[in-house]
């Protein structure tokens, strides 16, 4: 995603306008809790710039799925 004339929305292909995004082409880097259709998703961002341009690195994953080890590990402990 990278950061050009219009909005950040008109930018951003593939549903991936949300906090994340706005935040890597402000400039920011971070970790953040994010909402998708009902979906808790955990995803990390930064700004990075090629050629004089800014672009929004974002990864993002299930927070089930990144949470499962933290899960199993507390379940097994109290077993």
């Amino acid at each position: 995603v990278k950061a050009a004339s219009g909005s950040a929305a008109d930018r951003i292909g593939h549903g991936m306008a949300n906090a994340a995004v706005q935040s890597a082409l402000a400039g920011r880097s971070g970790v953040a809790a994010i909402d998708e259709a009902g979906i808790e998703r955990i995803a990390a961002y930064r700004p990075f710039e090629f050629s004089g341009v800014r672009w929004a690195l974002v990864t993002q994953e299930d927070s089930r799925e990144v949470f499962a080890v933290v899960d199993a590990t507390a379940r097994a402990m109290l077993l």
